[in-house]
């Protein structure tokens, strides 16, 4: 019919899968049923409140129609870009950002959650001083470096793959 172009965005749990079947227009059947049920609720984009506290920055809804498998990595690039916040630095945009973008497809499909990125880069950040204050400055340089990735890698990775922690915010802010 005419609803056969309304995007649908629906989050299942893995447990639900069986319920569904894979056929596109069997599961918008059933989304309609839900809906009708009172079981699901119907929302625009435009209702939606933008503000998304955990990031700290407004964020428009978008729906992105995936192609193609080759259509992957503009979304994700896509993706990325809208993790940053605000103004960024020369050295932000133009030394880390590139890593950092690598990193995160690097690490997203793993089991390295961004708490334990804001924990290496707290240690970076602690094991930097003492590297300098002994004269070691080649060696500090290359922790402080590290500690920069990481600082700006655990937001990064926390906001793609959807994992946040207000113990991990708390402490990244501190030490950075």
């Amino acid at each position: 019919g005419e609803d056969k172009d309304v995007p649908i965005a629906v989050i299942v749990q893995s447990d639900d899968r069986k319920y569904l079947n894979s056929d596109a227009c069997q599961i918008a059947e059933f989304l309609k049923k839900q809906v009708g049920n009172g079981w699901l609720e119907t929302l625009s984009i435009y209702d939606m409140d933008q503000y998304i506290p955990e990031l700290r920055q407004t964020a428009v809804p978008t729906l992105i129609k995936l192609q193609d498998r080759s259509s992957i990595r503009a979304i994700e690039n896509e993706m990325y870009e809208k993790t940053f916040k605000g103004v960024i630095d020369f050295i932000a945009a133009y030394v880390y950002r590139i890593p950092v973008r690598g990193l995160v497809r690097l690490l997203a499909p793993t089991r390295i959650t961004p708490n334990l990125v804001t924990a290496v880069s707290v240690i970076c950040s602690l094991a930097a001083i003492p590297l300098f204050a002994m004269g070691w400055l080649g060696t500090g340089l290359a922790v402080a470096f590290v500690f920069v990735i990481a600082d700006s890698l655990d937001g990064k990775l926390a906001r793609m793959t959807v994992r946040f922690s207000k113990v991990a915010d708390k402490v990244d802010h501190f030490t950075s």
